[in-house]
């Protein structure tokens, strides 16, 4: 599963990691929902490369695995230039 968000532009230091853990938790509860359960973050490692420009950036999350028992997502948060501004890894436990 992936998820992708807009959000208003602001401090990256200030919402990249909002940003990462929300997609990548978005994410992992739709992969638990398909098993009938929850999941709860349990890791979040963000990189920050540079400021946003433009209005919105965009947080798109890619599986890398969905377990039954833990999902981790790649979450690249693009700005209005197509610029990655940060990267995350969000890893959840499914409940």
């Amino acid at each position: 599963h992936s998820a992708v968000h807009s959000f208003p532009t602001r401090r990256s230091s200030d919402l990249s990691g909002v940003l990462v853990e929300t997609a990548g938790s978005l994410a992992a509860m739709a992969h638990a929902r398909t098993l009938e359960h929850s999941a709860v973050g349990t890791e979040l490692s963000v990189s920050h490369l540079r400021p946003p420009h433009g209005h919105q950036v965009i947080a798109t999350a890619t599986a890398v695995h969905l377990g039954k028992r833990t999902t981790t997502h790649i979450v690249e948060i693009v700005d209005d230039e197509g610029r990655i501004c940060a990267i995350g890894r969000m890893t959840c436990q499914v409940i």
